[in-house]
Formats: C-alpha cells, structure tokens, sequence
C-alpha cells in the first residue's frame, strides 16, 4: 500500500481535493471507498466548520459526524453512533474486495494524540487497498506520522496548481512500482543467495548464467507493467540490495547489474517491447557480462593486461597456426557469442511466456527467499576493514598472479610486477571499501526527497520483502 498526505490548514481545499480524486476514480471505474468530512456551516475560510458531516464515498451516505461546542477541546462533540460506525467499517476493509483507492478525511490534533479516526488505524490498515490517501492538517504531519508509525510516501500540498494531477498519477502506476519492486526483491535475493554462492565457488561461467536470468526477469517484469521502460529499475533495486550480500565482495556485481539493467532498458526505449527489442536487450546484457570481468582487470592491472594477453595470443598463433588474429578480435568474439547465448535464452523465455513464466519466476523467488539479508549498514571504519579482507581473497590474485607469470616469462622485471601488485591491492581496496559504504536505506530515503516517489516505493518494498 503506498500512502498518500494530502496537506494544508483548516479551509485550504483538502476536503475538495479528495473528492476531485473520488470522482475521477469512479468515473474511470476504479474502486474507491472511505469517507470525507463535510463542512457544514464555515462561517470564515480559516477556522472550523461549526458542523462536520461524513459522506461515505462508496455508498454516498451522509451522517452528521461533529458539531462545535466552544466548551469542549478540541471545541466539537462527535457523534458517537457515527464514530461506531466508522470503527465496524474499518474493521471490514480487510475482507472487502480490493480497492484503488482509500481516502481518509482529515487527520488533526486528535489524531496526532491517538484519538478520533487513528483509533482504527490497525484496521485501516489492513485494508486491501493499494492507495491510502489521507488528508492531514500541514502543522500536525509530522506528529500523525509518529502516531501512525508510517513515513507518508508522497505528500500533495492542497493548494498546488498540479495537486490533483499528482493524485491521479499515484493511482495510476502504484501497480507498476509495486510489481517492479517485488521483481527487483526476488531478483536481488536470487542474487544474493545462488550468485554469492557460485562467485564464492568460482564456478565457470557463472557470470553468462547469471546475466541471462536477469535478461529473462527483467523480461517478465517488463509484460506485467504498463510502462516497459520502467523495467531498468528491478536490476537497480537488485543491484542495491547486492549491498547486503553477507558473501564476496560486492563492486563487480553490483555494476555488472546496474549497467545490464540499463543497456537492457535502452535497448526496449530505442527499439520497443517487441521480440526484436528485447534480442537486442538481450544480447548486450550478456555482452557486458563477457566484457566486464576484463574491464576489471584493466582497471587493476593496466596496459600491462593487455600486454600480456598479446603474449599469449603470438604463442597460439605459432603453435597453432591461427594466421592474423588480434586481442580486439577474440574479445569480440568471446562478447558476440556471450551475448547470443543470453539472447538466444530470452527469445526462448519469451515465445514460451505463456506456459514457463509462472514456474520460473516462482523458482527465482524461491530461492530468494532463501537468503534473508541482514540490513545492516557498515561504518566507514568496518567498509576499509572488509574492503581490505575482499582485496586479499584468493580469487582477486589469481587473475593478477597468472598476468605475472606470463610477463615474467617474457622479460619483465621484478620491480615492475612488484608495482602491478601494489597497483591492484591500492585501487581494489579503494574500491572495495566504497562498495561497502554504499548504504540502500539512504537511496531510498534521498528518492524520496526528491520527489521520486515511484522508484523510492518500490526500492523500499524490496528491502522490506528480503529483510531477515
């Protein structure tokens, strides 16, 4: 459920705003229930109605709900058969069929101290609702926040020119946001759990294996949404929630999913969500895998990489009698035929949709589930420390050790693998150690300052699903 504050003081047309929001719901046939407060008799724009109505927005039945009495504080005497009513009402949402939208009218003073409609807060939410917009006096947001225990996802100033616009689009693609959040928590636990263990293994090819099933997730995220181009954001949401990987260091991984993720994204945007689109996606999801690992190396070792690999290749070439055939042309090939692979798995996956895509995405999220992750952030001074325990794994030398031999053997000094050593252990631990500062829960807290209420969502959910 994603929940929604609609904001201002007394008479600043939050009451109107929701409304507006019910009649376009029913009006576009999308379910809708709760209740407004009608203000009856406002002598003056910025002060309380002398008497509050509730219209219930499913059935349009209207009952006299409060009345000013300047002798009570807060100065009104509520009717306690209404207040019943609303209490049995609530208590019902969680069996009532599923809603669009719920709309809350208005949470105060009251309510901040526990009184009035957040009585029923425990039944409301429960309700199958997947928007929750609630109005909220602006001066009393902060406290109805606490009260409720929940950080409002998006907040609608009343007076905004754009106000009910913002309304309409959280309604409109909540679904998506919550699909792609659900998506990118199996992908990012499957992640977590078999790509920890097969990178822990150093199992060959575990790097094209993986790059596929993230084409194939993305793929199926992708025919659940209505915006396809918002499917780069399930291998962002996996990406980061990599950060709470309890195996093996995080950097590689986690840009290797980001990135495939985006050239995916890019491929379906230029060239649409057809078949060809998404060969395309595809294949350059695999490409990258191909390619990555060696980008590494260059990073940390240098032209001295490249320098070695030409080595090798001229003592094939003479062995083997291969004629001209360059570095450049064995890593396009290596790249072309990584990329077929993924792309040839998702034409596959994607002819066989219909029958497969239940009982793969259900193996995916199984094993996901699988691995809880424990959602704690690193300090700096615990980031240095594990960066420098991922740098002195034996698995980050071996690469470097074999580039070694392969240089000494063709006339390097001593001294200068001793400065390809240092090289890697400075630039991994560096690194390494910004990796593991990389703290999701302050991703998600800045999308959401920034407006970004969708991806904030979705990321959000994610680390809600795969918390341990």
């Amino acid at each position: 459920m994603t929940f929604v504050a609609v904001t201002g003081p007394v008479g600043s047309g939050k009451t109107s705003l929701l409304s507006q929001l019910v009649q376009w719901a029913k009006s576009n046939e999308r379910r809708v229930d709760g209740f407004l407060a009608l203000p009856i008799d406002r002598i003056q724009a910025q002060r309380g109605a002398n008497r509050y109505d509730l219209l219930w927005v499913a059935t349009e039945e209207q009952r006299p709900y409060a009345r000013r009495s300047n002798s009570l504080q807060p100065p009104y005497e509520f009717d306690s058969e209404t207040a019943r009513e609303v209490g049995q009402w609530a208590a019902a949402l969680a069996t009532a069929p599923p809603l669009g939208a719920l709309v809350l009218d208005e949470f105060g003073p009251m309510e901040a101290a526990g009184d009035g409609h957040a009585r029923h807060w425990d039944a409301l939410r429960q309700a199958n609702a997947e928007v929750m917009v609630i109005a909220v006096r602006d001066s009393y947001l902060d406290a109805v926040q606490n009260r409720l225990g929940i950080q409002f996802d998006v907040i609608v100033d009343a007076v905004s020119k754009d106000a009910l616009a913002r309304l309409k689009n959280v309604c409109l693609h909540h679904a998506d946001w919550t699909i792609i959040g659900a998506f990118g928590a199996a992908a990012g636990g499957f992640e977590a759990f078999v790509g920890s263990a097969l990178h822990a293994a150093q199992i060959p090819f575990r790097g094209l294996f993986l790059s596929s099933v993230q084409s194939v997730v993305m793929m199926y995220a992708g025919e659940r949404i209505q915006q396809q181009s918002r499917v780069v954001g399930v291998p962002l949401i996996s990406a980061g929630l990599k950060a709470f990987s309890p195996m093996g260091n995080r950097l590689r991984p986690m840009l290797a999913i980001s990135t495939q993720g985006i050239f995916f994204g890019a491929a379906v945007a230029f060239l649409g969500w057809n078949v060809f689109g998404l060969i395309v996606g595809g294949w350059l999801v695999g490409a990258w895998a191909a390619t990555l690992g060696i980008l590494f190396q260059y990073l940390f070792i240098g032209g001295d990489l490249l320098l070695a690999y030409d080595t090798i290749l001229q003592w094939l070439i003479r062995e083997l009698n291969l004629g001209s055939v360059t570095s450049v042309t064995l890593l396009l090939l290596w790249a072309t035929a990584w990329g077929c692979f993924s792309a040839g798995v998702t034409l596959l996956a994607w002819i066989h949709r219909q029958h497969s895509s239940e009982r793969i995405i259900a193996f995916i999220r199984r094993s996901a589930q699988r691995s809880r992750l424990s959602q704690q952030g690193h300090t700096k001074h615990h980031a240095v420390r594990d960066g420098l325990r991922d740098v002195l794994r034996p698995h980050f030398w071996i690469p470097i050790v074999l580039v070694a031999l392969v240089l000494l053997a063709s006339g390097t000094t001593w001294e200068h693998i001793f400065w390809i050593a240092f090289r890697a252990l400075t630039i991994g631990w560096v690194l390494f150690a910004l990796a593991r500062m990389i703290d999701p829960h302050a991703i998600a807290l800045w999308l959401h300052r920034k407006g970004h209420w969708g991806p904030a969502m979705a990321f959000r959910k994610a680390m809600e699903r795969t918390k341990s």
